[in-house]
């Protein structure tokens, strides 16, 4: 399994150099509103992409796992997923007038439908490599992906520079989603247009509370920016939020790195009927979810210098709210770990009642917190309820694993988090700011090695007596 993470990692690692990139360009390239715009339409179609993925990855990726003959699964779901795919899309294209008029925002009637022409291309890909994942073939699945971040700012840079302006940078996200898709298909390709007679007996019953999970946590993940738009805030304030949004991407990185291959190895140890194996590497995966906290104090503290650099002194104001959206993204990413492993323990239900409360949540105190502090609260509320989620999520996995929560971890965490902030003080103007930020990071490694707590070499089944209960 830890192969297989670190495969995905490297093609979802360049996420972040591709994220920033772009960010850094379009800060530059379009006018701060217009930058605002395009984050507001990107978000919203968002939900469509991650609802989709949520619908379709996990289960492809362990139905895909279990089966003896993996092609007529792969096809059955895949087939599925096209045309669920395609009606999310009409659906958003349709929406976009309503939604323009109802945000003020007239820009959103055809930005909409454009970025809908990409919801089925980015929900097919993520079906091929989730296909990949079951396999165990995690370099197809990382080549993929890394087609689409390496091809992303340089489309959207075209679109812009051929006098397109912000059409042509939406366009540049379309196109990038094809071309994974592209990519994906040569890796691997079962048939998509031939009719498959196979029969997947309780398909629904498994996807379903997974449907609605991703669906209640891309919901949770943009309503911060969505109710600071409905409550008034202006197209700049939008633009300043998402570029602290923009950071979220290195938890969206660790994410998609260990979801796939820890669903897949724990459904073939149960497979093998190596229980004891899969509890210990799912209590190891728990460990992992905590620790990245003494990261998102690094993050905080570098906030100013790291927004100089990316986005230019005009963004210096999103400071205060990359620092807490920092570690909001260590709750979700706890919380999204802790998800894979209730899905590998075919309780997706328990993960549905840990998720759906938190737009209900959120909602209630964005109403309460962003009238009175603006943007300052929205951030606070998502982190708080990031960090909560995350925190529970661990322990009830840990519960139904049979194994114990990994609090010790969570305790050398906290201890490694007061040196590596320390350095994190350290001025470093300008690109330094990079620099500094390895620095600590490899810090924080060797203080854990220090304190005895493994990292990912702990991510393989291992024997002894634990498993789902």
């Amino acid at each position: 399994m830890a192969s297989g993470a670190a495969r995905l990692f490297a093609g979802e690692a360049l996420q972040l150099p591709s994220g920033i990139v772009t960010a850094a360009y379009l800060a530059r390239a379009l006018s701060l509103d217009d930058y605002g715009r395009f984050l507001l339409a990107a978000s919203l179609v968002t939900w469509a992409d991650v609802a989709l993925a949520g619908l379709f990855v996990a289960a492809i990726t362990r139905l895909v796992a279990e089966a003896a003959e993996w092609q007529p699964v792969a096809s059955r779901l895949l087939q599925t997923q096209a045309l669920v795919a395609v009606a999310v899309a009409v659906a958003c294209a349709a929406a976009g007038a309503p939604v323009a008029r109802l945000l003020g925002e007239p820009v959103l009637a055809w930005a909409l439908p454009l970025l809908a022409l990409g919801v089925p291309l980015l929900a097919l890909a993520r079906g091929h490599r989730a296909v990949a994942a079951g396999r165990g073939l995690y370099a197809a699945s990382a080549r993929a992906v890394a087609a689409r971040h390496v091809g992303r700012p340089l489309l959207i840079i075209a679109g812009v520079e051929s006098g397109l302006g912000l059409a042509g940078a939406l366009a540049g996200v379309v196109a990038a989603c094809g071309l994974e898709l592209a990519w994906a298909r040569r890796e691997v390709a079962p048939p998509l247009l031939l009719r498959v007679e196979h029969r997947i007996v309780g398909l629904w019953s498994y996807v379903g509370p997974l449907f609605f999970v991703s669906l209640a946590l891309s919901v949770f993940e943009r309503l911060d920016l969505l109710m600071l738009k409905g409550l008034g805030a202006p197209a700049a304030a939008i633009a300043l939020y998402g570029s602290a949004q923009a950071f979220q991407a290195a938890r969206g990185v660790a994410q998609l790195a260990a979801s796939p291959p820890l669903v897949a190895s724990l459904t073939r140890l149960f497979a093998q009927g190596q229980r004891d194996a899969g509890g210990h590497l799912a209590q190891d995966a728990l460990r992992l979810a905590l620790l990245p906290l003494p990261l998102a104090v690094a993050l905080a503290l570098c906030a100013p210098e790291v927004l100089q650099l990316i986005f230019g002194a005009s963004y210096l104001g999103a400071a205060p709210l990359l620092a807490r959206l920092g570690f909001g993204a260590v709750g979700l990413f706890a919380l999204a770990v802790s998800g894979a492993l209730l899905t590998a323990a075919a309780a997706p239900g328990t993960y549905l009642r840990l998720a759906l409360p938190l737009p209900a949540l959120a909602a209630l105190l964005h109403g309460l917190c962003i009238p009175h502090w603006g943007a300052v609260g929205a951030a606070t509320v998502t982190a708080l309820l990031s960090l909560l989620a995350g925190v529970c999520a661990v322990a009830i996995a840990a519960r139904r694993w049979g194994v114990a929560p990994p609090w010790g971890t969570l305790a050398r965490a906290a201890l490694v988090a007061v040196p590596v902030g320390l350095a994190a003080l350290v001025p470093a103007p300008g690109g330094w700011v990079a620099v500094k930020l390895l620095a600590v990071t490899v810090l924080a490694a060797g203080l854990y090695r220090v304190l005895g707590e493994p990292l990912l070499a702990g991510l393989r089944p291992r024997p002894s007596a634990a498993g789902p209960g």
